[in-house]
């Protein structure tokens, strides 16, 4: 099997071979896309992979934690908030494994990572974090009540969701359940990356996860009274 030009449905590495490889890219027998001889116009520096967590519902568990109670059927699934924290877990037990072993192994086979000699640098695959974005300006989980209708704008959280309120407001049971799958998840792909021989790209400023940049974050300095 072979090609050329591609097309709009290919997917990024069969486009990215495209650029790079010298003469028609085949796929073996195993289905995997190579570049024939290694015949490459150029090696590659460095692959940033941001990959892992949609795969298993990243999206879907966050607007599990925030879309209320009772929200239609059709907006619950436009947010694609179907993953709960136990499915969430499981699915990184049972989908990231092999989902990033496969991966290691076609880009080994297909593209041109070289520290020097022509020989795959693995180190040189760099995957990415992805974001706890529920805590607040100390690194602490956002609060948000017991209840969804406890007082909901005494809290930052749900001050934050003011502009959709009629669907949109969490508690802190739920923000506390998926703050610990997403820590569960960034463990699991530093762990991951390790087995792979890859690198981590952490959290920006890591000791303090995420802090200031959370969904709850403020200053209190340009708060209103």
């Amino acid at each position: 099997s072979r090609f050329v030009a591609g097309s709009s449905k290919d997917s990024q590495l069969r486009w990215l071979l495209r650029e790079l490889c010298a003469v028609d890219a085949e796929q073996d027998d195993d289905g995997i896309w190579a570049c024939p001889g290694g015949n490459f116009r150029r090696p590659i520096d460095y692959l940033l992979l941001s990959i892992g967590g949609n795969d298993i519902g990243f999206s879907s568990i966050v607007a599990w934690a925030t879309l209320r109670q009772g929200t239609s059927a059709a907006l619950a699934k436009f947010f694609g908030a179907t993953v709960g924290p136990k499915q969430f877990a499981a699915n990184m037990g049972d989908v990231l494994p092999d989902a990033y072993t496969r991966l290691g192994r076609v880009l080994e086979k297909s593209l041109p990572l070289y520290s020097g000699e022509p020989v795959f640098d693995p180190s040189r695959v760099v995957l990415t974090s992805y974001p706890d974005m529920l805590v607040d300006e100390t690194g602490a989980v956002c609060s948000a009540g017991s209840t969804e209708d406890e007082e909901e704008d005494r809290y930052a959280a749900n001050q934050s969701l003011d502009g959709f309120t009629s669907w949109l407001a969490t508690t802190t049971r739920r923000l506390n359940a998926v703050h610990q799958q997403l820590e569960g998840l960034h463990a699991r792909m530093k762990a991951h990356a390790g087995d792979l021989g890859w690198t981590f790209a952490r959290r920006v400023y890591e000791d303090r996860f995420f802090t200031t940049h959370g969904f709850c974050a403020r200053n209190d300095k340009l708060a209103d009274d």
